[in-house]
């Protein structure tokens, strides 16, 4: 438990001012086994896929679209989604310090089309993701997944099970490169305005084609089969 006691001892110095330093600093990191991340087979995503209703597959898709963590889509604004320029900014505090810094994705046209209908649809113009009871956006949505992955009769997987999965398809089935996949993830640090002033890297927007219609016929087949 060093790196929870670590962050909630740095918590309680820096932000709190109730101690002058932390005594975890000094101790030493013990050995840590790392288990091997599961992901869904592709047979199981579409599953999972096919198992979401309505109002909850738009958000599936989007995570598989994007490659994006689940606080990075749940935190989306409609002034992150620029339609005519087809790019999506998603914000992330993986980063030390835990300032939200951007990257952008760019929309092939499965998402284009899904947030074009989502935004004609909408209910307010701020969050994309509106908690109608909270009048908020959702911090967290934590018993969707495993709903879902029941009706679908598949064991259970979080959201960032989506992430994975989608990466190794790129990777092995699209032959995209890693360094591309890298940068889709947001696992390389740029600097906002480079963000800003530069246009998205084509060989990102050609691997997000790759995904337009990857799966939808086969979830359409699964659902008619199902009725």
């Amino acid at each position: 438990h060093r790196k929870e006691l670590c962050a909630i001892l740095s918590f309680a110095m820096k932000q709190l001012r109730l101690i002058d330093q932390s005594p975890c600093w000094n101790l030493e990191k013990l050995p840590e086994e790392t288990k091997k991340k599961e992901i869904p087979t592709q047979e199981e995503f579409l599953r999972i896929l096919a198992a979401a209703g309505p109002d909850e597959r738009p958000l599936l898709v989007i995570l598989t679209h994007t490659l994006a963590r689940i606080d990075e889509i749940l935190r989306l604004t409609w002034d992150d989604v620029n339609f005519e320029k087809k790019i999506v900014t998603l914000w992330t505090r993986k980063r030390k310090g835990g300032n939200l810094e951007p990257r952008s994705i760019p929309m092939n046209k499965d998402l284009h089309s899904l947030m074009w209908s989502m935004w004609q649809r909408r209910d307010q113009d701020h969050w994309v993701f509106y908690n109608q009871k909270e009048d908020n956006r959702y911090n967290r949505r934590p018993k969707l997944m495993k709903s879902i992955c029941k009706r679908a009769g598949v064991d259970p997987y979080g959201f960032h099970a989506i992430r994975h999965f989608i990466a190794t398809y790129l990777h092995d089935i699209c032959k995209i490169p890693t360094g591309v996949i890298g940068n889709l993830l947001g696992h390389k640090s740029k600097r906002t305005t480079e963000i800003y002033l530069h246009s998205v890297d084509e060989a990102a927007r050609d691997a997000m084609t790759k995904l337009e219609g990857a799966f939808e016929a086969i979830v359409n087949l699964e659902n008619a089969r199902r009725a």
